[in-house]
C-alpha cells in the first residue's frame, strides 16, 4: 500500500510537472506570437515601402518623359535618341534596385515569420511529449502494483 501511495504521489508530481511545462510552453508561445505580430507588421510596412518605391519609379518615368520632351525641343534627333536610351536605363536601374531591396526585405521578414512559427510548434510539442512519456510510465507502474 505504501508503494501505491508513493506511485500515486509520483503520478501527481508528473501531472504537476506536465502542467508546469504546459504553462511555460504557453508563456513562450505567447511571447513568440508577439514576435510574429511584430514581424508581420514589419513585413506589411516593407510591402507598403515596395508600393511607394513602385510609385516613385512610375513618377520618375513620367518625369523622364517630360524631360525628354523638353530636350527634344532643344537638341537634334540623334542626340535625343542617345539621351533617351541613357535615361531609360538609369530609371530602369534605379527602379530595379529599389524593387530588389524591398523584395529582399520582404523575403527576410517572411523567413523570420516562418522561423518563429516553427519554433512555436516545436516548443509545445517537445514539452507535451516529454510530460506524456513520464505520465505513461508512472501509470503503468501503478497498474502493475494494483494487480
Amino acid at each position: 500500500e505504501e508503494e501505491v501511495t508513493r506511485l500515486q504521489r509520483l503520478v501527481k508530481a508528473v501531472e504537476q510537472d506536465k502542467a508546469n511545462h504546459m504553462r511555460e510552453a504557453k508563456t513562450s508561445l505567447g511571447a513568440l506570437e508577439e514576435e510574429v505580430i511584430v514581424a508581420e507588421r514589419k513585413a506589411q510596412n516593407a510591402r507598403k515601402a515596395e508600393q511607394v518605391a513602385t510609385k516613385t519609379v512610375q513618377e520618375l518615368r513620367v518625369r523622364c518623359r517630360d524631360l525628354e520632351t523638353e530636350l527634344s525641343m532643344l537638341m537634334d534627333s540623334q542626340w535625343q535618341i542617345k539621351l533617351r536610351s541613357q535615361l531609360e536605363k538609369e530609371v530602369q536601374a534605379e527602379g530595379d534596385k529599389r524593387i530588389k531591396q524591398t523584395t529582399d526585405l520582404l523575403a527576410a521578414k517572411d523567413e523570420e515569420i516562418q522561423r518563429l512559427k516553427n519554433v512555436d510548434l516545436a516548443t509545445v510539442e517537445c514539452a507535451s511529449s516529454a510530460s506524456d512519456t513520464e505520465l505513461q510510465r508512472a501509470r503503468k507502474e501503478l497498474s502493475r502494483l494494483d494487480q
